[in-house]
């Protein structure tokens, strides 16, 4: 159904070391290569929901399924081209949020439980840094500014099921004179379920046990973000994203 690219052995031209997974730039900086882990679905995950955020009409990351011939042997993974555009830099999260705030925890150990990224904290840096929209996107009518779009990447994350939203998935672009841009969504690999196995797969699509199926499972999906800085977990996508949401609805710190 989707093409897989091929990378050749001599491609690599340097690593990337920022995230968990192996990965790697090629044709001149232009594409990035990332491998999946062994027994996920790492791929296909990030392909699928590129193809929902493309459906959404949310500004995306493109993903193309590919094998790394590697001299040790065809690694899976997707490659991606670099949407910074020549000269441009990405500016994660969590320097954002430092910059507002300089308690932040830049260099927390766990990206991923860090009550103090919440809803609030990521609305006060949209309203107060104001970035352009993502550059070479035509935004529907209805999206005005960057909290309406950031909006549209926490629906994404509840429609695949996302748990991967943390402080550096997510951030702007700075172009070379200086303007910040928010940056299209990106790196959606830990979603739809992508660490089953196919018999668990065809067994919540086909029980009858309502604690067991496609939906319960999806319910029990969460967020990297947090409602509160004193939670213990972060906000669920289904549900929890919609009362954590309204910060973003309502325009600004305070309403979480």
């Amino acid at each position: 159904m989707f093409r897989i690219v091929r990378i050749p052995a001599n491609a690599p031209e340097a690593t990337e070391p920022l995230g968990t997974k192996d990965k790697f730039w090629y044709g001149d900086h232009r594409f990035l290569f990332k491998k999946v882990r062994p027994g996920t679905g790492e791929d296909w995950a990030e392909k699928i929901a590129e193809q929902v955020a493309a459906f959404l009409r949310l500004p995306h990351a493109t993903y193309e399924m590919a094998d790394w011939e590697a001299a040790s042997g065809v690694e899976r993974g997707v490659v991606s081209l670099n949407f910074c555009e020549r000269g441009a830099a990405l500016v994660l999260g969590n320097e954002l949020l430092a910059d507002a705030d300089p308690d932040y925890a830049v260099g927390a150990v766990s990206k991923f439980h860090v009550p103090a990224h919440t809803v609030e904290r990521v609305v006060y840096t949209l309203r107060q840094r104001r970035p352009g929209l993502p550059t070479d996107w035509a935004p529907p009518t209805y999206v005005e500014d960057a909290c309406d779009a950031f909006t549209g990447y926490l629906l994404l994350d509840a429609v695949v099921g996302n748990t991967d939203r943390h402080h550096e998935n997510w951030g702007f672009t700075r172009t070379v004179d200086g303007q910040f841009h928010l940056a299209p969504t990106f790196d959606h690999a830990s979603s739809l379920g992508r660490n089953l196995r196919d018999a668990d797969r065809a067994r919540r699509l086909w029980t009858r046990d309502r604690n067991s199926d496609v939906a319960a499972f999806g319910k029990r999906a969460r967020s990297a973000l947090f409602k509160h800085e004193a939670d213990a977990r972060a906000f669920a996508n289904v549900g929890g994203f919609c009362r954590g949401g309204t910060a973003l609805a309502a325009g600004g710190p305070g309403v979480a």
